[in-house]
């Protein structure tokens, strides 16, 4: 397994668990109020639902995109710019939960009027809506936290925050929903989130901690990153307006009595969150290598992801298919009729688990290498078009079931879309996933942290630098600092299983990237009795090891160094 991938599997497991987490815990309310207070409160909260998906548009989209850049920045060597993204990006999570908080009181009433669903409904909606304006506020920056602490490499704090952030937000909105009624369900998640953002701020006392703050604020920055993130995170916002006019048609045609059905489908696919996890997981690992300019490592990892993608969508799709009581029994839903509807509505949409995965992680994809229109063809698609096309034509022609079927086609029929579009009109692969094709004379070696194979690999990227006529001085500087920096890792580490990964740029100009997962306890070394060559190397070697913790976004240490400057300024070390 190449070095790039055990890091991608190391964050991918965290990621996931953190994605499954947090869909739920959105769900949590849902589920404890249909268990405690019966299917017209059931009902009534899934009428909210569009406002929490703009809600978690806003927050994921300005924390991906920050990530984005802060991950650029960090392959940059940028610190100043690190600072940067993660200052603007905080304050700007707290502007936008507050400002969340004061549309939703605004636009309250208004959005009563609109769906008309009756007083018995709204009057668990609006207890709820009420608490609810206070999660609104903490959301975002704890969303953002989240993301760029784990961005940063603590993926293990991350972990622990969203099982407290659960746990808290379980047991609290059970006991506050059965003392002070539908009201306690919001403040039970406005507790887990509280207590989920303590646990993360630990990070900033840690020694490997690369946030830094410091007060800034550009409005059209943060617009660009959540722009940049929209085709990734905008499922959210599309998802909402989607949520919307679905509930408007279920009303409309089937009557509110049907509108527990819409929470059994929002319930589902909060199961499939955990999928959305794959791409959370690739970003910061491919951010890097991109910014790097290294594709053989952004290829390894995509098509991993890519595997990881399919499988656990298949996987995800059998357990609710063979299980669908699942979901019915975690929202308590007793009626003997809805039962039997809201099992066969699971088996239908859980069909398109695996083809929302791949959107979303082709989505991803495309964001990183900068193709942000077929980014955005896939989400607008995937997540709006053909979704209401297919389930308002699915009314039409078969009723009730017709509805939803039309609306589980939707991202299959997106991946039929795009592939004949990239087919017919760009006449490049289904999907690039492989792009670009070109390696830009990179060379990639991935070895476990032990004598033998670092002189190995110094032996290796010697003979391949003389071979591509490098001067001799330059093909020795390159092995010595191979063999001497990461020699210097093994000695603080000789117990230890780790894994490094060298990167040899041979192009316009010449450049070597070392990377480990080990850590560095005393870089004091006697330079006596070493030759003046080793010497020096060793020095130069250690001036860089001495800052490894600027730059730890995928949780590693990295080093680069530039053996022989190019014509032009195509890298900052």
């Amino acid at each position: 397994m190449s070095f790039g991938v055990s890091r991608f599997r190391r964050l991918l497991t965290v990621s996931c668990f953190s994605m499954a987490a947090a869909s739920l815990a959105e769900i949590v309310d849902t589920a404890i109020a249909g268990q405690i207070l019966g299917e017209t409160a059931l009902g009534a909260i899934g009428l909210f639902w569009p406002c929490v998906e703009v809600l978690y548009f806003l927050s994921s989209s300005l924390a991906g995109g920050t990530a984005v850049f802060y991950a650029m920045a960090a392959g940059r060597s940028d610190a100043k710019r690190m600072s940067h993204c993660f200052s603007n990006g905080l304050v700007s999570s707290i502007l936008i939960g507050l400002a969340c908080a004061a549309g939703f009181w605004l636009f309250r009433d208004a959005a009563f009027a609109f769906f008309g669903a009756g007083e018995e409904t709204f009057a668990y909606l609006r207890p709820y809506w009420n608490a609810y304006l206070l999660q609104a506020a903490v959301y975002p920056v704890c969303v953002y936290l989240n993301s760029l602490v784990s961005t940063d490499g603590d993926t293990r704090i991350c972990g622990v925050a969203f099982l407290v952030d659960f746990s808290v937000n379980v047991i609290g909105s059970y006991a506050l929903c059965s003392t002070i009624g539908v009201a306690g369900c919001a403040l039970g998640t406005v507790a887990g989130s509280l207590a989920g953002m303590g646990v993360v701020l630990v990070h900033f006392f840690r020694s490997t901690n690369s946030l830094h703050f410091r007060f800034c604020f550009s409005p059209w920055e943060t617009l660009r990153w959540i722009a940049v993130d929209f085709p990734e995170s905008g499922n959210s916002l599309l998802a909402a307006l989607v949520y919307v006019v679905m509930n408007k048609v279920v009303v409309s045609s089937f009557g509110s009595g049907c509108l527990p059905l819409m929470a059994v489908v929002v319930t589902t696919y909060g199961f499939m969150f955990v999928l959305y996890g794959i791409g959370n997981a690739m970003r910061p690992i491919v951010g890097v290598y991109w910014a790097e300019g290294n594709h053989v490592v952004v290829r390894r990892v995509m098509h991993d992801a890519s595997r990881f993608a399919i499988g656990l969508g298949l996987g995800l799709t059998a357990v609710m298919t063979a299980f669908p009581g699942i979901a019915v029994f975690v929202l308590g839903l007793d009626s003997s009729s809805l039962v039997r509807q809201a099992e066969t509505v699971v088996r239908i949409v859980s069909c398109s688990f695996v083809f929302f995965a791949l959107c979303s992680l082709f989505s991803s994809y495309y964001i990183l290498i900068e193709r942000l229109t077929l980014a955005l063809t896939l989400l607008v698609l995937s997540e709006a078009v053909m979704p209401l096309i297919g389930s308002l034509t699915g009314l039409w022609v078969a009723g009730f079931f017709g509805f939803w079927i039309g609306y589980a086609l939707a991202a299959p029929l997106t991946l039929v879309v795009v592939t004949l579009f990239i087919r017919g009109y760009r006449r490049e692969r289904t999907f690039p996933l492989f792009l670009p094709k070109g390696d830009g004379g990179i060379h990639v070696w991935d070895f476990a942290l032990k004598p033998e194979p670092i002189c190995e690999t110094a032996q290796a990227v010697q003979g391949l630098l003389l071979k591509k006529g490098e001067a001799s001085a330059i093909a020795l500087r390159g092995a010595m600092l191979v063999e001497e920096s990461l020699m210097a890792v093994y000695d603080g580490n000789a117990k230890g299983r780790f894994k490094a990964e060298v990167s040899l740029f041979i192009g316009d100009g010449v450049r070597l990237i070392l990377r480990d997962d080990g850590t560095i306890r005393d870089l004091s070394r006697d330079l006596a009795g070493v030759d003046a060559i080793r010497g020096e190397v060793l020095s130069s070697s250690l001036k860089r090891l001495e800052s490894r913790y600027c730059a730890v976004t995928t949780g590693v240490n990295r080093n680069a160094f530039v053996l022989r400057k190019p014509s032009k300024v195509w890298y900052n070390t």
